[in-house]
């Protein structure tokens, strides 16, 4: 049996609450990773900008852009 199948049944073992709070920790974990690769978005954007490699655009441009 793969890992996978074997993590979710071992999960499935505990009690409800046990569930409900490992849920709560995986969604959390997946925010913050989430926020952390947005923050080296920024930061690796921003040292592209700083070096003239992107260029400020209007928000309706940027909507343009992000449409097409």
């Amino acid at each position: 049996m793969p890992n996978f199948e074997r993590t979710l049944e071992d999960i499935m073992s505990f009690d409800f609450s046990t569930r409900e709070i490992i849920i709560e920790i995986l969604q959390n974990r997946q925010i913050e990773e989430r926020r952390n690769d947005i923050a080296k978005n920024i930061k690796s954007s921003l040292v592209d900008y700083k070096k003239g490699k992107l260029k400020s655009v209007s928000a309706k441009e940027a909507l343009k852009i992000l449409n097409s």
